[in-house]
């Protein structure tokens, strides 16, 4: 699975992750994939009851007007909360939907809150970590089945 955090551009990948805030502020990114998709986001947040609070998911499949698989519509909760640890979480969070998703690229639109404490680059960053302990599975010591015998 290829990850690519990107801020400016729409997305190419078979998934990418936006973010939304508490009472459903879209982030930038958010705002250009909502246009893009002709207020798809909008609407995925009223009717679903999204709120933007942390670690809520909205799974938008084969959105209009995008040549992606999804978009994840990711809750950050209260802008001026965002910290470095929220950010591992927060990708920990993402990392658990996509798992088993079946898509090989992903993009995260990594724009920061403007009222966090930390920049664009730790939040990315410290998103990176999350996922990547995420995904960690430690299986060398799993039991192995033997094959099985052709007795003829």
């Amino acid at each position: 699975m290829n990850i690519i955090f990107n801020k400016k551009s729409l997305p190419t990948a078979d998934a990418h992750v936006i973010f939304v805030y508490a009472n459903g502020k879209l982030s930038d990114s958010a705002s250009k994939i909502d246009k893009a998709t002709g207020g798809l986001v909008k609407r995925a947040i009223i009717i679903g009851h999204f709120s933007g609070k942390f670690g809520q998911i909205i799974d938008l499949v084969a959105p209009e007007n995008l040549e992606i698989n999804r978009v994840l519509v990711v809750g950050l909760g209260r802008e001026t909360e965002i910290d470095i640890l929220r950010a591992q979480k927060i990708g920990g969070k993402i990392m658990a939907k996509l798992i088993s998703s079946g898509d090989e690229q992903i993009s995260i639109a990594a724009d920061a809150p403007a009222r966090s404490n930390i920049s664009d680059a730790e939040f990315a960053a410290h998103m990176a970590l999350g996922i990547r302990l995420r995904r960690y599975r430690f299986d060398k010591y799993f039991t192995k089945q033997e094959e099985a015998k052709n007795h003829l």
